[in-house]
């Protein structure tokens, strides 16, 4: 597919074959867009399959001479592979990597199983083909800024990012701990799982991490009165902003805009210009 040409949308009306495949033809992708979990993650689903059966055909693509990919309903699969099944319906559709990976994580989307880490490596990964982040919100069916958001949950540590996985941390705390230095937010995760702190709580936690770490006294810098306060917050139209008020002279302070890539940087230009 030539470059930043957009692939068709995953409900694009197009020919699709629906049958029966015997589950010993499917395979199941290599980089899935769901984390996959163990065996207690499918137990439940297998038991629903049990009695109602499988409601809502798996997709798959072919892969070679009586194989299929399986692109969405890869825990359909691994249920009906427990309950010893022979067969499994089937829609099949040709489609590009590109167009499987789309599939595959607005069909989870669409169903809520997608945890915010899941949901930010496959926008990641849309990225890698070239695709904006405005094209690739209007594909998802989000907010640019939430693409945005998402993408910098990238920069967390590792032990945060598998809090965020775990539902242990929000969505909302993800975005403020994305913001700070990887040794505060780890140190702010921790406290957020011990504390149950809420996103606001967290977000008043930050605010004083970075106070006093202002207040600290640097030998490499020359010391300076009036240090900020640093807030981040977001606006109604979707843009990031970092507030930091002098401590020192009420009513004076910067407000600053971070952006993490071009295409970032592009479309917040444009929304303050009023063209987006």
């Amino acid at each position: 597919m030539p470059h930043g040409q957009r692939p068709p949308a995953p409900d694009a009306e197009r020919v699709v074959d629906v049958r029966n495949i015997g589950l010993e033809s499917l395979v199941l992708a290599d980089d899935p867009v769901r984390t996959r979990g163990g065996a207690d993650d499918v137990a439940e689903l297998a038991q629903s399959i049990r009695t109602s059966g499988i409601i809502e055909p798996i997709v798959v693509r072919p892969s070679g001479q009586d194989r299929y990919e399986v692109v969405a309903g890869e825990r359909r699969a691994l249920a009906a592979r427990s309950l010893e099944m022979a067969t499994v319906p089937c829609m099949v559709r040709e489609c590009s990597d590109e167009e499987a990976l789309v599939i595959g994580i607005v069909e989870n989307l669409q169903r809520s199983e997608l945890n915010p880490m899941d949901r930010a490596r496959g926008i990641h990964r849309l990225v890698g083909y070239g695709r904006s982040q405005e094209d690739i919100g209007a594909t998802l069916g989000m907010a640019q800024s939430s693409v945005a958001h998402h993408l910098r949950l990238l920069s967390l540590p590792a032990e945060v990012a598998a809090m965020i996985e775990q539902g242990q941390l929000s969505m909302g705390h993800g975005k403020i701990l994305a913001a700070l230095a990887p040794e505060d937010a780890a140190e702010l995760a921790d406290e957020c799982v011990r504390d149950a702190l809420s996103v606001r709580e967290l977000e008043q936690r930050a605010s004083q991490l970075s106070a006093r770490a202002d207040r600290t006294p640097n030998p490499t810098r020359p010391a300076r009165g009036d240090k900020p306060i640093r807030e981040e917050r977001e606006l109604s139209n979707g843009v990031v902003v970092i507030v930091k008020a002098k401590t020192g002279s009420p009513g004076s302070g910067k407000i600053e805009i971070p952006y993490y890539s071009e295409e970032e940087k592009a479309w917040t230009l444009n929304v303050l210009a009023g063209t987006s």
